[in-house]
Parts: C-alpha cells; structure tokens; sequence
C-alpha cells in the first residue's frame, strides 16, 4: 500500500463511501422523478449486496494475517462505526416515512466501538 498504512487506507475507503453516500442522497433529492440517471432503490440495494460483500472479504483477509485482537479491533473500529450510523439513520428513516417527514437526521457515532463476537 505504498506509504499508507491499511488502517490509513481503510479510513480513506470508508470516508470516500460515506461522501458517496452522501452525493447520492442530494442527487436523489434534487432531482425530478422523469430524471433516467436517479438512483433507484435497486441499485443502493445492489450497492448495499457490494459493499457487504466487500466487508466480508476484508474480514476474511484479516482472518488470514497474523493479526492480534487489538490490531484486528483498531483496524475495524471505523467500520463498525459507519455500521452504526447506517442502522441508527435506516431506523430514523423507516420511523420519518411512517410519519411523513421528509429528511431523517443522521446521528453521530464516535468513541471506543468493540467489534461484535
């Protein structure tokens, strides 16, 4: 990885996707329904498939290094935080279309995150 170290680059990874995320959404917002290039719930849906799979296979490679807990924890902290966020602002958004809102506020997630047993 050059003179990046994985955890560098995995932030970088994982920050590019929020920012994608987030253009995504504005896209959404600002454009009209005859617009052909919106994106659909099939593709966040089919995006959502990637990126799991993705996960699974960087787990996998650490599963294969010589990596101990802390490493392992330190390494996956960030994802385990976007994970957070993502199932907080899902449930925000189901809760705002079952009352009508339009835009559900995204908490945010910060500190110490355990990784999952």
């Amino acid at each position: 990885m050059g003179a990046h170290t994985l955890e560098e680059a995995f932030d970088a990874w994982v920050a590019n996707g929020e920012a994608m995320s987030a253009r995504v959404a504005e896209r959404a917002a600002l454009s009209g329904d005859e617009d052909d290039t919106r994106v659909s719930a099939g593709d966040l849906h089919q995006a959502r498939l990637r990126w799991m799979r993705v996960v699974k296979a960087l787990v996998a490679a650490l599963d294969m290094l010589d990596v101990d807990e802390d490493e392992r924890r330190r390494l996956l902290a960030t994802l385990h935080e976007a994970e957070i966020r993502a199932t907080k602002a899902r449930e925000i958004e189901v809760a705002g279309r079952e009352k009508g809102q339009e835009e559900p506020e995204v908490p945010e997630v910060g500190g110490d995150v355990e990784e999952p047993v």
